[in-house]
């Protein structure tokens, strides 16, 4: 992605019956956080929000209500934007045009329901915690990410009946990728350019282990246990998908509520 780009504004107008984006120019710049997601940073250090955006190169991009760059989604006015983020207009220009193959796949609300009361059963004598449900593939048996202290968090999966005792993920930051089996633990050093990442998965039979590995230091990239170049590492980085941080900001006071958002989204 160009590091330069343009603010946009997407204006309503009734000719041809179709959006047309006006710009306004404001100077931006990508920025890239540790799970791979893609932000737009003001010049006065603020986030890029709720908006369209065109890059130097004339791609459109919408930058979520989170300050995320959206990919693969129709955004809040009715557009579909690709896999990279971009709207294509040829392609598609709202969001009667998506293909079939990209409709949401609907969640089974029984399922899910015993899956949340199995939860509720397990974590009920907890004085205080935070909690969300997170797809990991079957959305239809969400796994449970449990903290109480947002310094550390606990992944817990619903299998045959039982609960695992929980995948154990700390760090400088905890992410987890929506839809995919991978949870990562990003550590930093703040007097160095340091850096790691441990990438956790479920089993089939309900287990857990290390899928990935990741670290930087003096300039020196590293993937599992071989030096690589920086494009290498950041392809492998970006290959477990765009992750999202887990912190106070995404996490529920109790399983009712973050029900509620997982079978909204």
């Amino acid at each position: 992605m160009k590091k330069q780009l343009k603010r946009m504004l997407f204006l309503t107008t009734v000719a041809t019956m179709t959006m047309v984006p006006m710009m306004v120019a404001n100077a931006g710049e990508w920025k890239q956080d540790a799970g791979g997601g893609w932000k737009v940073e003001n010049p006065d250090g603020s986030n890029l929000v709720n908006e369209w955006y065109q890059d130097t190169d004339g791609s459109w991009y919408y930058m979520g209500a989170d300050g995320y760059m959206m990919t693969n989604t129709t955004t809040p006015d009715g557009y579909f934007v690709g896999e990279d983020g971009v709207w294509r207009e040829t392609e598609n220009t709202a969001a009667e045009s998506l293909p079939a193959q990209q409709t949401a796949v609907p969640k089974n609300e029984e399922s899910v329901k015993a899956v949340v009361e199995a939860y509720k059963n397990k974590f009920q004598y907890y004085s205080k915690y935070s909690c969300r449900l997170v797809n990991t593939g079957n959305p239809d048996i969400p796994v449970c990410v449990i903290t109480s202290n947002h310094k550390s968090y606990y992944a817990h999966q619903y299998r045959d009946g039982v609960i695992d005792s929980g995948c154990y993920l700390t760090g400088s930051d905890v992410y987890y990728a929506d839809g995919g089996n991978a949870f990562c633990e990003y550590k930093r050093k703040e007097d160095s350019d340091y850096e790691s990442r441990i990438f956790w998965g479920f089993e089939e039979d309900g287990s857990y282990k290390v899928i990935g590995m990741s670290w930087k230091e003096n300039n020196v990239y590293s993937v599992k246990t071989k030096v690589s170049s920086k494009e290498a590492y950041d392809q492998y980085n970006n290959s477990f998908g765009p992750l999202i941080k887990l912190d106070e900001g995404n996490t529920f006071p109790d399983l009712d509520a973050a029900y509620a958002d997982y079978m909204a989204h």
